[in-house]
């Protein structure tokens, strides 16, 4: 199985304090597709989303380019993911893989846009 993602790097969506960020720093990375599916354990689990690509659950920003499975530790104050990375299929021993295929970095680009604002008028039935 690969799985083939692209890099986006901070470019010009970085932030000097408190931080000290780099142009070249990772601001996200996202799957493109996964190929070549070794079984249909590993089918069925990616569909469960018992297996997935990067950060599992809710993450705005996803900080991580592996194949995972994840351990949820519940608390009161919310629950908390860890990801663990997988190098070979745990149902058939196949090689899992992953694989940058495209390098972006961002720009900041200022546009224009017109608003069209809709408002509603109360007219009596008569």
């Amino acid at each position: 199985m690969k799985a083939y993602y692209k890099t986006i790097l901070k470019g010009e969506n970085i932030h000097s304090l408190p931080y000290e960020e780099k142009p070249t720093d990772v601001y996200e990375y996202k799957l493109l597709e996964i190929t070549d599916i070794c079984c249909q354990e590993m089918k069925d689990a990616l569909h469960d989303n018992a297996v997935g690509f990067g950060v599992f659950h809710d993450a705005i920003l996803n900080s991580d380019k592996n194949i995972n499975f994840a351990d949820c530790s519940p608390y009161p104050e919310g629950a908390v993911w860890t990801e663990y990375a997988i190098n070979f299929c745990p149902f058939c021993g196949k090689r899992v893989e992953t694989e940058e295929r495209e390098r972006v970095t961002l720009k900041k680009i200022k546009r224009k846009v017109r608003l069209e604002r809709v408002d509603y008028d109360e007219i009596p039935i008569e």
